[in-house]
């Protein structure tokens, strides 16, 4: 195999790389910022935080706790640590909650990314066939 058919592939395959890195930024943490006893309200009704959303808690003693949901009930919300251990964190001890949601700006920018990368990436490769 010569060198320029080693690197034909290489200029869609970093296309696709960058496509779908540009994929994964569409959300940021977003924080709830109430006072506690709507905080505390809102995440009993099931409002801020939910079975399978990614969290940060924040707790009176000023902890910070980073974890996914996995119940929500009257009293506490617990979940999966990214270790595999497991958390309850009373909801009365919490004073601020950050949940990880669509940011409309960065979502519109990495689809837009995506879509132009692809394109680059299979014009490269149509057209390096014709060359080589």
């Amino acid at each position: 195999m010569t060198e320029s058919e080693l690197r034909r592939p290489l200029l869609p395959l970093v296309c696709l790389a960058l496509a779908a890195v540009l994929a994964t930024g569409c959300t940021s943490m977003q924080p709830a910022d109430l006072p506690p006893e709507s905080l505390h309200s809102l995440i009993r009704a099931g409002s801020l935080a939910q079975p399978g959303d990614r969290v940060i808690v924040v707790v009176a003693d000023g902890r910070e706790h980073a974890f996914t949901v996995s119940s929500v009930d009257a009293d506490a919300v617990r979940g999966e640590l990214a270790g595999g251990g497991r958390i309850t964190v009373a909801i009365d001890d919490i004073v601020a909650l950050r949940t990880r949601e669509p940011d409309p700006a960065r979502t519109a920018l990495a689809a837009g990314g995506v879509y132009v990368l692809l394109a680059v990436g299979v014009a490269a490769y149509v057209f390096l066939d014709f060359i080589y």
